[in-house]
């Protein structure tokens, strides 16, 4: 019988339209994530790989839909006729040369080897590039009266950057690619491994060539899952639906961001990108909480250096968002990031990408080099707003472009990089060394009464665990630097140029002795509980509103925390004895002792003399500061009570005591924790010797240093309870404090608008934090979130120089369905946030008020195989709000974002 030979089955065409539309949206997002890069482009990779899949015919068809798309909606406006058909043809050709390409049975045999597809691979790129250089150039020529020889010699540095970035691209990601997809324009659209969207969204994704494991890596990692988790007590571990991943949580551009989110902090923002900021929670007379990274300060301690927008999260996930004393001393809370990196086995790659309305982007990068006794990690931030909006009083004419400056007034620019490296050296101890650079750069500054700023940041750590049987040991030394200029010359006739140069050098030492399981390198060495970051300073939100699922979300940040990479803060500073207490043991916990000493340097030419007399020249200050402390516990079954003391020293104050004490029971349904701690911190270096001006609406106000200002002292006790009822989880915390000698302004004079920091503010304030969760099946997966917080403040002495909001609520929402198991994933997110009114944080007299506000954000999403495209509705009622007493919030906006990862 004679032997036919049989076509192969052909998509559907249900399924050629969704495959075409996924290629062709894929490339036309590539496109405007990348808009900003000159010659760099992921779209004829996207093109090219819709050609393998689909055939000839359909990749001329994507290729032309893509183009179409991206220069119809081009940032930088629609272009001629004749360029945009030039464009759309260039494309087209890329997809009709691979799609021809592929049809040859010999071509498909060489897409199953690793490196004969290379050169085909670099063939098909130079050959695809030219032909669309040479496309969209005589579209130049017919669309404009030019010289052809001039077009032609202006061209040809471009294109030569475009092909050797295309040959690269091509080179590395094009082979592999190909063999992994080359087979879906036969297979049937079913389950995980038929899912055409996959082809067009890894097409985005490329740094390597690599496996994607979507069960377990997700839109993010699920070591920042595990943080988020963390901070809302709301657990999704996996072994309620059994993914090896947890639920989805979209990404944050920015700390701000994240914080608009998630926690309890309240961000207040004078203007748009880069602006400076305030974060607010429990009453503090500091500004903002201690960031840190790994349990080490990222800041110097000064004000103006510590910009919450110089907080990169790229390759970072939220450990810890707490309030009382933190481990250097202070009183305002703290915020500790940790590494994210799920699978400290493997390579790793990840990008995220935002573009908003006009020029704001932000992208990020992560790359860890797979486990080795070396093992290398990068991680790149970048947020921009080119254009800026008009967030200020002033004429819309003034945010227009000046002449011959390519930069437009309210730009702002923030590149952070970070580089790791960690050194395996068996039996449980490591070292890790990181650096980290970052410039900020912001025009319009109002809340500082200046027209620019520029930051300078950069630092560098090394840290050392160690320890065997029942010996931790911890060492790090760090040291930060961060210069901050000043200056007016874009709005105002007062111009002066100032340059604020700020250091901070640390060592830490911590030991801890006990039980053997208490030295794993998750729990007891790698947890920076210095004296304030013992166990009653765990009150705060970071696991005080947490869900009875808390014991599962623990295990999960263990798991995430644990390997070659594991986060150097491992478990945040308040949990560890939640971790021991859970395990019901009776008898001693381990005791930690620990000691930091920190140096600060502040070198400041001052402020311009200009209305503010004399006295006001270069200053140059130095300082020391120590804390020493034991921290020890006893456990009792599943209650476990816990004490700490030790003290706090400054070279001008000498030494203060610092104690707390705990007890808690962190098992079974019902769990509580009764807290006490006090201490105080002491001025920091701008309050020593920095003049500031703040500006309020129409006025200029001068904060003057007091080089004799005393430590503040604080008291803090409060109750919590959570549990679950009816499968609904509660948590409520109360919270009592007292602030005595606190750091405050005085006027000159009854009305002035100068005046000096003095020490003599009393403040009782109360705080109920509330929340109700629930999570479950809905048409899929759904969550929801209530989580309130009430405040009270009894003031006595001097006024406050700011308070934060009485009241801010939050509402969650959170849904999901998984149409091809773990693949194609529609997602939706929905955040209402509610902060009630509050006095302008940088208006020292407390005058101007800041009208309450109600935002309510929204982002849709598709997840497919580890990658994430998702449109994110801010603002959604467009209402215009007051962000400050000089800014208003952004009104509606819509943002693009993508997000991908690859293990390799």
């Amino acid at each position: 019988m004679k032997t036919m030979d049989v076509e192969p089955a052909r998509p559907g065409t249900v399924r050629v339209a969704v495959m075409l539309g996924l290629f062709a949206g894929t490339a036309a997002g590539a496109g405007f994530l990348l808009a900003g890069i000159p010659n760099l482009e992921l779209m004829s990779l996207v093109v090219g790989l819709a050609g393998v899949a689909l055939g000839a015919r359909l990749g001329a068809v994507c290729g032309a839909l893509a183009a179409g798309i991206y220069s119809l909606g081009s940032p930088y406006g629609v272009p001629a006729i004749w360029i945009l058909v030039a464009q759309m043809v260039g494309l087209a050709g890329i997809g009709v040369l691979t799609g021809l390409w592929m049809a040859k049975g010999k071509q498909r045999a060489a897409v199953g080897g690793r490196s004969s597809g290379v050169p085909a691979a670099l063939v098909l790129g130079l050959v695809g590039t030219t032909w669309y250089e040479l496309v969209t150039n005589a579209g130049v020529l017919m669309g404009f009266d030019l010289d052809p020889s001039v077009v032609l010699v202006g061209a040809l540095p471009f294109f030569l950057v475009h092909l050797g970035s295309n040959l690269v691209i091509f080179g590395a990601l094009f082979p592999p690619l190909a063999r992994r997809f080359g087979h879906l324009g036969q297979d049937p659209l079913v389950g995980r491994a038929g899912s055409g969207a996959a082809i067009l969204l890894l097409a985005v994704m490329g740094l390597t060539a690599s496996d994607v494991r979507a069960q377990i890596t997700g839109t993010e990692e699920d070591s920042l899952q595990a943080g988020i988790e963390r901070i809302t007590g709301v657990a999704d571990t996996g072994t309620v639906n059994g993914w090896r991943r947890g639920l989805w949580h979209p990404f944050s551009q920015s700390l701000l961001d994240l914080l608009a989110w998630h926690g309890d902090f309240v961000p207040v923002a004078d203007g748009g990108l880069g602006a400076t900021a305030r974060i607010l929670g429990e009453f503090s007379t500091s500004p903002r909480p201690l960031l840190m990274r790994a349990g080490i300060p990222l800041g110097t301690g000064h004000v103006l250096a510590d910009d919450p927008g110089l907080v990169p999260l790229a390759g970072m996930a939220p450990d810890s968002l707490a309030f009382g004393l933190d481990p250097w001393g202070g009183s305002g809370g703290w915020i500790d990031l940790a590494r994210r990196d799920r699978e400290p086995r493997n390579a790793f790659t990840s990008y995220e990408g935002a573009k908003g309305r006009h020029e704001t982007y932000m992208r990020s990068v992560q790359l860890l080099t797979p486990q080795a006794p070396w093992r290398l990690g990068f991680e790149y931030q970048e947020n921009l707003d080119k254009e800026g909006y008009n967030f200020t009083d002033l004429p819309g004419e003034v945010f227009d472009p000046v002449a011959d400056d390519e930069d437009f007034p309210g730009h702002a620019r923030l590149r952070q990089s970070h580089v790791r490296l960690t050194r395996d050296l068996g039996t449980g101890s490591r070292l890790d060394v990181d650096y980290d650079y970052g410039r900020k750069t912001k025009d319009l500054v109002p809340a500082l009464a200046a027209d620019h700023q520029e930051i300078w940041a950069d630092g560098i750590s090394v840290d050392m665990h160690g320890g065997s049987g029942r010996l931790g040991v911890r060492t790090a030394v760090f040291w930060r630097n961060r210069d901050v200029r000043l200056r007016n010359n874009t709005t105002s006739l007062d111009t002066f140029s100032r340059l604020v140069a700020t250091g901070r050098e640390g060592f830490l030492l911590e030991v801890t002795l006990g039980r053997e399981a208490a030295v794993s390198p998750v729990v007891s060495p790698t947890v920076p509980d210095s004296i304030a970051a013992s166990d009653s300073v765990s009150a705060g939100p970071a696991d005080s509103l947490v869900s009875p699922a808390t014991a599962d979300t623990l295990a999960v940040v263990l798991e995430d925390t644990a390997g070659v990479d594991a986060d150097t803060s491992g478990v945040v500073a308040s949990l560890p004895d939640t971790a021991f207490a859970a395990s019901g043991d009776t008898g001693f916990l381990p005791t930690r002792l620990s000691l930091s000493l920190t140096n600060w340097t502040l070198d400041d030419t001052g402020p311009d003399s200009t209305g503010l007399g004399v006295g006001y020249g270069p200053v140059h200050l130095d300082g020391q500061e120590a804390v020493a402390s034991v921290a020890a516990g006893y456990g009792m079954g599943p209650v476990a009570a816990y004490a700490h003391g030790g003290g706090l020293w400054t070279d001008r104050l000498g030494w203060d005591l610092a104690l707390g004490a705990a007890l808690e029971k962190s098992t079974g349904r019902w769990r509580w924790k009764l807290f006490y701690e006090s201490g105080g911190r002491a001025p920091r270096s701008d309050e020593l010797g920095t003049v500031l001006r703040h500006g309020v609406a129409d006025r200029i106000l001068i904060l003057e240093p007091n080089a004799d200002l005393q430590r503040e002292k604080t008291s803090r006790w409060g109750v919590r309870l959570a549990s679950c009822l009816a499968g609904i989880d509660l948590a409520v915390e109360g919270a009592a404090g007292r602030v005595e000698d606190g750091i405050t302004w005085v006027p000159a004079a009854p009305g002035s608008d100068s005046g000096r920091l003095v020490n003599g503010s009393d403040m009782d304030y109360q705080r109920l934090n509330a929340s109700a969760a629930h999570q479950g099946r809905f048409l899929g997966w759904g969550r929801i979130r209530y989580e309130g917080t009430w405040q009270k403040f009894t003031p006595g002495g001097l006024p406050a120089a700011f308070l934060p909001p009485e009241n801010y609520n939050r509402l969650t929402v959170m849904w999901e369905n998984h149409f091809f198991q773990e693949d194609g994933i529609l997602e939706l997110a929905l955040f209402r946030t509610h902060v009630d009114a509050m006095s302008d944080p940088w208006d020292v007299t407390r005058s101007y008020l800041i009208p309450a506000r109600t935002v309510t954000d929204l982002v849709v999403g598709f997840r497919l195989v580890g990658a994430d495209l998702s449109l994110a509705f801010r603002n959604m009622t467009g209402e215009r709000y007051r962000s400050s007493a000089n800014a208003w919030g952004p009104g509606r906006e819509t943002v693009m974002r993508l997000a991908w990862s690859f293990i390799r």
